[in-house]
């Protein structure tokens, strides 16, 4: 609703479109075997914790959107007023949601989404495939790597499918309600090629080889919401071993192409992932380096990465880029060195002012204050490191020592390991920080055993500290590990405390299976790589 109102008062900031994107995360943790669904029967605490997460909040709204969609915006405003008053000073169940969904113009048939996406657990994909006169609506169950043979029951959804052609003549919408529908003499059949609206849903589509080539093509000149839909659906398409990795990094460089920043920089998740989880020794890693500098290295160039030091003071001080996660793909896989050698400038810089420059002075993004320390930590060592530690215990604003945090995580001075031991365990450090410095240590390759050796030595003095969100801390360090002997680390650490967690047994399930799909996945673009 917040973002309906806001669109609402502002159009042109394209609130309308934060629904299609947010949902992506919800999409991906959907995929995992073990993955509630949004109506769920909650009978311990360990449920009550596990409830709230994007699959209730993101799937849960999207599923909201789609009716809303289906139903038409008038009608749906219409029949949230009317269950308001009928069931004023009581509750609202999906039951009696349901019913009253169903008394509503064309009610009948569109009811029937909500129950099916709220009961069913699970992404569904809907292929499109055009043979002849005829268009072929299928689906299927989106699955984690490794898992493909343990989803035995089979789900169907009733999923509100609007269709066009990339020249937006022709439009289809249907409800896919059983596993396959053929649909004869449709206009669609004979378009150069398919895609879905820019609407709300959730369900992704997959398409064949050469009708993606047509939508990629597409993509640059596509309006945002349409194109942020296809990067969606073709980056889990990807991940479903349906896109091949060759075909994915020439797509990519269409959907980098795209005007709008939220498209165009949608693929750097993915890239970063594949090149943050992969050894610089491994057949590919080079390969997919090397297509993230050619794609973004021509935009970071247009976006324009500028520095001025007038003066001694950082306020005299300007970095202008409009994209800092751009910048911060390239600073943590060291794809540019200049690029990285202009924010290490900027951070030492920051570091010898005295304070850190706040977002509302319009000089110095807060991501790129973070990119350019963490860059100066990483080049200049011991000296850097002991600066940070200095500004750290001398700073008592909470916006100012978490920056430093970050800074500090990402020290390469070989004495970093012992001095963020010693933190975790100071008085220096607040409770509430602990999890700031875990996490950014964490998140950087080649420390993140380094930082569970620290949680394997002092399991219940961190436990203390985290009190009741040691768990989630420790599930979502453990969250970037890709292989089976890290899994196994995760398992052997947290198993024992499982009674001392809240929520702790369901995390730990949903983590180890994300462990080991993300292991499957690194493997399976070795195997194609050499292939």
């Amino acid at each position: 609703m917040e973002a309906k109102f806001s669109n609402m008062l502002e159009p042109d900031w394209r609130f309308d479109v934060d629904i299609i994107k947010n949902s992506h995360q919800a999409m991906l943790l959907d995929r995992a075997k073990s993955v509630h669904s949004v109506h769920q029967e909650v009978s311990s605490t360990d449920g009550i914790s596990a409830a709230f997460d994007d699959i209730t909040y993101q799937k849960g709204a999207v599923i909201l959107a789609m009716l809303e969609n289906s139903l038409g915006e008038k009608e749906f405003q219409s029949f949230v007023q009317e269950l308001l008053v009928t069931q004023a000073f009581g509750s609202i169940t999906s039951d009696n949601f349901t019913k009253s969904l169903q008394l509503r113009k064309n009610g009948s048939a569109i009811a029937k989404i909500f129950p099916s996406y709220i009961e069913n657990s699970g992404l569904p994909m809907v292929r499109i495939t055009k043979q002849n006169s005829t268009v072929q609506l299928s689906q299927s169950l989106c699955q984690m790597d490794g898992f493909e043979n343990e989803f035995l029951d089979q789900k169907i959804w009733y999923i509100p499918v609007c269709m066009s052609s990339l020249d937006n003549q022709n439009q289809d919408c249907q409800i896919l309600s059983s596993h396959s529908k053929l649909l004869e003499n449709s206009l669609l059949a004979t378009a150069p090629s398919v895609t879905v609206d820019d609407v709300p849903r959730y369900y992704v589509f997959n398409v064949d080889r050469h009708d993606w080539l047509n939508i990629l093509d597409a993509v640059p000149k596509m309006p945002k919401a349409r194109a942020l839909a296809v990067a969606i659906s073709y980056d889990i398409a990807f991940l479903q071993d349906q896109v091949s990795l060759k075909d994915y990094l020439s797509g990519i460089e269409q959907i980098a192409s795209h005007p709008d920043w939220e498209v165009a920089g949608f693929p750097i998740e993915r890239l970063d992932f594949i090149l943050s989880g992969t050894p610089p020794s491994s057949p590919f890693f080079e390969s997919i380096r090397n297509k993230a500098v050619k794609i973004y290295h021509i935009k970071l160039t247009a976006i324009g990465l500028k520095k001025s030091f007038a003066g001694k003071n950082i306020h005299s001080s300007l970095l202008e880029i409009e994209r800092a996660d751009l910048v911060d793909l390239f600073v943590a896989n060291n794809l540019d060195s200049n690029v990285e050698n202009h924010l290490a400038d900027l951070g030492e810089k920051i570091s010898q002012s005295g304070n850190v420059p706040l977002d509302d002075n319009d000089l110095v993004p807060h991501d790129v204050v973070e990119a350019a320390l963490m860059a100066a930590a990483k080049r200049d060592g011991e000296r850097f490191l002991h600066q940070t530690l200095t500004k750290l215990g001398h700073s008592s604003d909470a916006y100012e020592r978490e920056i430093w945090l970050r800074a500090i995580a990402a020290s390469t001075a070989p004495s970093a390991g012992i001095e963020i031991e010693r933190l975790l365990l100071s008085d220096i450090l607040r409770n509430q920080e602990v999890p700031v410095l875990l996490f950014a240590r964490a998140a950087i390759p080649e420390f993140r055993d380094q930082i569970w050796d620290v949680v394997d030595r002092h399991p219940k003095a961190l436990l203390a500290r985290l009190d009741g969100d040691f768990d989630i801390t420790l599930i979502q360090i453990a969250d970037g590990f890709v292989t089976e002997p890290q899994a196994r680390r995760v398992k052997k650490t947290i198993a024992p405390l499982l009674g001392q967690l809240r929520g702790g047994a369901i995390q730990l399930k949903q983590t180890l299976e994300h462990i080991r799909s993300h292991e499957f996945f690194l493997r399976r673009l070795t195997k194609q790589f050499a292939g």
